[in-house]
Protein backbone atom coordinates (compact mmCIF):
# COMPACT_ATOMS: atom_id res chain seq x y z
CA UNK A 1 0.00 0.00 0.00
CA UNK A 2 1.47 3.24 -1.35
CA UNK A 3 1.06 6.45 0.41
CA UNK A 4 -0.68 5.51 3.50
CA UNK A 5 -0.15 7.61 6.43
CA UNK A 6 1.89 5.72 9.53
CA UNK A 7 2.63 6.61 13.08
CA UNK A 8 5.28 6.04 15.47
CA UNK A 9 4.31 6.93 19.42
CA UNK A 10 7.59 6.41 21.57
CA UNK A 11 8.45 8.44 24.83
CA UNK A 12 5.23 10.07 24.84
CA UNK A 13 6.37 11.76 21.25
CA UNK A 14 4.17 11.05 18.33
CA UNK A 15 6.01 10.40 14.27
CA UNK A 16 4.09 10.34 11.08
CA UNK A 17 5.82 8.45 7.81
CA UNK A 18 3.47 7.43 4.64
CA UNK A 19 4.25 4.42 2.94
CA UNK A 20 6.08 4.44 -0.37
CA UNK A 21 5.35 2.47 -3.56
CA UNK A 22 6.61 -1.18 -1.70
CA UNK A 23 4.52 -0.22 1.28
CA UNK A 24 7.68 0.77 3.77
CA UNK A 25 7.31 3.79 5.91
CA UNK A 26 10.66 5.23 7.14
CA UNK A 27 10.57 7.71 10.47
CA UNK A 28 13.25 10.24 11.47
CA UNK A 29 13.22 9.99 15.04
CA UNK A 30 15.11 12.40 16.49
CA UNK A 31 14.78 12.89 20.18
CA UNK A 32 16.50 9.53 21.23
CA UNK A 33 19.77 9.89 22.69
CA UNK A 34 20.24 7.73 25.16
CA UNK A 35 22.06 4.49 24.19
CA UNK A 36 19.02 1.21 24.68
CA UNK A 37 16.16 -0.22 24.50
CA UNK A 38 12.44 1.66 23.93
CA UNK A 39 9.50 0.49 23.80
CA UNK A 40 7.48 1.67 20.62
CA UNK A 41 3.87 1.81 19.31
CA UNK A 42 2.99 1.69 15.25
CA UNK A 43 -0.07 2.62 14.41
CA UNK A 44 -2.12 2.22 10.56
CA UNK A 45 -5.28 3.91 10.90
CA UNK A 46 -6.96 2.09 7.53
CA UNK A 47 -8.61 2.41 5.05
CA UNK A 48 -11.52 1.05 2.48
CA UNK A 49 -9.30 -2.15 2.23
CA UNK A 50 -7.82 -2.86 5.98
CA UNK A 51 -9.09 -2.22 8.98
CA UNK A 52 -6.79 0.09 12.08
CA UNK A 53 -3.85 -2.08 13.03
CA UNK A 54 -1.66 -1.02 16.15
CA UNK A 55 1.39 -3.64 17.09
CA UNK A 56 4.37 -2.60 19.71
CA UNK A 57 7.44 -3.24 18.73
CA UNK A 58 11.40 -2.98 20.52
CA UNK A 59 13.17 -0.05 19.18
CA UNK A 60 16.97 -0.70 19.84
CA UNK A 61 19.62 2.75 19.80
CA UNK A 62 23.06 1.76 19.73
CA UNK A 63 26.61 3.56 19.06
Amino acid sequence: MKKSLVTLKVNGKLYKAYTNAKGKAIFKITNLNKVGRFNALVKFAGNKNFRLLGKFVRINVVR
